[in-house]
């Protein structure tokens, strides 16, 4: 049962990303990580209670009602995306990559806002290992600004990485320096044989309030466009920090 949920969870958060554009079963599938079978049977849960929609046979799935009316109360992390969101689409067209502002819950990452390039290869959410900080330069990031208290309960909680996802990290020690360097640089870069993922931190009043990350395939991470992302990342860190501290200013007269 439990499994159940996580995977019907996880195509939620798939589908909301893009919550009104049609997503085909075969392309939520993969990025879930289930057989089209099994995929296609949580999708017709989900479509008979309404909280998704297919369009028509073969047509695709979008948000539904019901996911909607959970959200009555207001979109998650509202003033983050407020003080995001135009520098993040801006950003997007300038550089066209998927970008994204991600937060830690307790023991997970969060991406609260995501935007996608437009190139015909682009690098898409993964949410088989998106709650996973140990996975993803936004949480590593994230974890390299977590006070000494916070990182020992963490670690307590969560564990080491797996060996797979952060295999340069073997204990507790370890960790810790990896995360010290990561606050060193003030940027995380998570590298695999594909894929590039970068981490810059947002702070505003002196506290880390969300990451500004990109993903994007490794084989166009060099060269001009290489250090045109980084100089944009940061810079932009900096200006989303900025309207988060206005609005702040503003939400206290």
């Amino acid at each position: 049962m439990i499994q159940v949920i996580k995977r019907s969870l996880n195509i939620l958060r798939y589908i909301s990303l893009n919550p009104d554009t049609p997503r085909g079963l075969g392309e939520i599938a993969d990025t879930v990580g289930l057989n089209a079978s099994t995929c296609a049977r949580v999708l017709a849960t989900l479509v008979n209670e309404r909280y998704v929609e297919q369009i028509a046979p073969r047509k695709g799935y979008v948000l539904g009602p019901l996911a909607y009316a959970l959200g009555a109360h207001g979109t998650y992390r509202r003033d983050l995306i407020l003080a995001a969101e135009p520098i993040i689409e801006a950003l997007t067209r300038d550089l066209d990559e998927t970008l994204l502002i991600s937060v830690l819950r307790g023991n997970h990452r969060i991406v609260v806002l995501q935007t996608d390039g437009s190139r015909d290869i682009q690098v898409r959410g993964s949410f088989s290992s998106a709650d996973d900080p140990y996975a993803t330069a936004t949480g590593r990031l994230l974890l390299a600004y977590l006070s000494e208290s916070e990182f020992r309960v963490f670690v307590a909680v969560r564990g080491l990485p797996d060996e797979t996802i952060w295999p340069e990290v073997h204990s507790a020690e370890a960790l810790q320096a990896a995360l010290e360097q990561i606050r060193i640089e003030g940027r995380a870069i998570r590298r695999t044989k594909e894929i590039v993922g970068l981490a810059f931190p947002v702070i505003a009043s002196g506290k880390i309030r969300c990451s500004l990350g990109c993903f994007l395939p490794a084989f166009r991470f060099e060269g001009e466009h290489k250090n045109e992302i980084l100089a944009a990342l940061e810079r932009q860190a900096v200006a989303i920090a900025q309207n988060i501290e206005k609005g702040e200013r503003y939400e206290c007269k």
